[in-house]
């Protein structure tokens, strides 16, 4: 899904803008992280710490503090689902 030039990281023909070169990851299915973030396909996903990340089934991710609905195939906002552990 992802690949790098020593400019660029892309995913298929988007350039991932946010990306940091030197510290970017491809994760399992269409994730991926760098030092400072998180991506599903090219968009960066806001409120995700990338050191803690978890994918529990492409519909709902999360990190040590928080647990989102993100929608298959990352379509819309993250939800973030409160009173769960």
């Amino acid at each position: 899904y992802y690949a790098k030039d020593k400019n660029h990281i892309y995913q298929y023909d988007k350039i991932v803008d946010e990306a940091d070169l030197k510290t970017f990851m491809p994760l399992e299915n269409y994730f991926a992280k760098d030092k400072n973030q998180i991506f599903c396909y090219e968009k960066s996903i806001p409120n995700i710490d990338p050191e803690t990340f978890k994918n529990y089934n492409d519909a709902y991710i999360g990190d040590k503090d928080h647990i989102f609905f993100y929608g298959y195939n990352c379509y819309g906002e993250p939800e973030e689902l409160l009173g769960v552990d």
